[in-house]
């Protein structure tokens, strides 16, 4: 069995949604992506997911022939060589995740075997907003996305704050405690728009309204400040989204700035060094769960990782699952791209897949629908 590296294709695609979105930086028109297929000498092949069209689809296409010929069951080896090709995490985290895909489906084993076993095969989910639009007052928007997410049988739903003045977005946070109810968790990402003062301001609220966490009020390069904020406020505090490396978690965890942290898998460079980082958060007693944004594979990648993590609590009688995010805004590429994509059950869960490899198929017709030249 040829097990070699024949070739590795990108595919940078672009979404107009149909209508603009955001978050507390404002809000955007389109999602875009690029997924990577890596097909071995015997004709087998995986997919994955991360980077953006501009530049990592354009660098890997010039440099994806230094992979050839490497046998790609070493993803530590080949994640090394990425590494040294200076590529964008994002995109050696697609490499990396189509490569542990196609390890599996070679081995006849899904990822969650790979990484040594799935402690669970179900996984609680959270619905994930980009709440803010252009409609002056949000407050009905609000209401129905956190009774929509209800409906589909979401346990906790997490929504964009700092968008708007401090007022406003308070309103905002208890017009969804009261739609969601005092058994429905609630989360509030303020996607780094806060200074100190304004961060304790709504931090207070989130305490009163029993949000369970509050997600990078603070720039995501001062972790001083995240440190000091952690003194201030009892809700809890999660970062590092924007983690490129182990050494970007631990620098938070060191300086003990969150309670939570919150890599994204291709963002760290894939699943070869995301397998580490919740080993990682433990040690220094910090919850580790992941960032998933409008990225389908990223998003099922991310369930093998959660099938096989360590509970949050894992000597308590209630251990607990860390949660999925799963965003919930219209996105039709998102929603077609995936064959055999997992969907929110009744119990608050998604199945973790159980075929070879991340257990879904690619739809490589939508892929060449929303295509774009880079």
């Amino acid at each position: 069995m040829n097990t070699r590296i024949r070739v590795v294709e990108v595919f940078p695609v672009s979404c107009t949604l149909p209508r603009p979105v955001g978050d507390g930086q404002g809000l955007q028109p389109v999602r875009q992506t690029a997924l990577v297929r890596v097909t071995a000498g015997n004709g087998q092949y995986g997919w994955g997911e991360g980077g953006g069209p501009v530049p990592g689809a354009y660098l890997l296409r010039r440099n994806a022939s230094r992979l050839v010929g490497m046998d790609v069951r070493e993803t530590d080896l080949i994640h090394a060589r990425l590494v040294a090709m200076r590529l964008p995490r994002g995109t050696i985290g697609a490499v990396d995740m189509a490569l542990w895909d196609l390890k599996g489906k070679l081995t006849g084993l899904s990822v969650a075997q790979l990484l040594g076993g799935a402690r669970r095969m179900r996984v609680p989910a959270y619905a994930s907003l980009h709440n803010y639009s252009d409609t002056p007052d949000l407050s009905d928007e609000m209401a129905a996305l956190v009774t929509d997410a209800r409906k589909r049988g979401f346990r906790g739903l997490k929504l964009k704050i700092g968008g708007r003045s401090i007022k406003e977005d308070v309103h905002y946070l208890a017009v969804a405690r009261d739609a969601g109810g005092d058994d429905f968790d609630l989360m509030a990402d303020a996607n780094q728009t806060y200074e100190m003062a304004d961060a304790v301001r709504v931090g207070r609220v989130l305490e009163e309204l029993r949000y369970a966490w509050f997600e990078e009020p603070l720039g995501r390069h001062d972790v001083a400040g995240y440190a000091a904020l952690r003194q201030k406020l009892d809700v809890p505090i999660a970062g590092g989204e924007g983690a490129t490396s182990a050494t970007d978690v631990a620098a938070l965890l060191r300086e003990r700035a969150v309670d939570i942290t919150q890599p994204d898998v291709a963002g760290v460079g894939g699943i070869t060094e995301a397998r580490l980082l919740p080993q990682l958060a433990a040690l220094w007693g910090a919850a580790p769960t992941w960032h998933v944004w409008n990225s389908p594979l990223i998003q099922v990648a991310t369930l093998h990782v959660l099938a096989n993590q360590a509970p949050w609590r894992g000597h308590s009688m209630l251990p607990g699952a860390a949660p999925l995010e799963v965003t919930t805004m219209p996105n039709p590429m998102r929603e077609a791209v995936l064959i055999g994509a997992p969907t929110i059950e009744e119990d608050g869960c998604l199945p973790v897949p159980t075929g070879p490899g991340l257990g879904v198929e690619v739809n490589l017709d939508v892929l060449r629908q929303y295509a774009i030249d880079v």
